[in-house]
């Protein structure tokens, strides 16, 4: 009975965790150091480091569009 716990408590949380994972490596932060650090506290702290990366998720990224204008002028 035990391990059937267990296991279901990973099957829960194992997506989570990747999910998690995969946010961050595509989100753009307001400082990309940041974006490191979250992915260190996610790999140690597993479910509990995801919850609390989505919890201040909107307060760490930005919103704003990137900026590229190549310039193709050149010769």
């Amino acid at each position: 009975m035990e391990n059937l716990l267990i296991i279901t408590l990973v099957a829960l949380a194992l997506p989570f965790w990747i999910w998690s994972i995969f946010d961050i490596t595509r989100v753009r932060f307001q400082n990309p150091k940041k974006k490191l650090l979250w992915l260190f506290i996610i790999l140690f702290f597993n479910f509990l480091g995801s919850v609390i990366y989505f919890q201040f998720r909107k307060k760490l990224i930005t919103k704003e569009r990137r900026s590229f204008q190549p310039d193709f002028k050149q010769a």
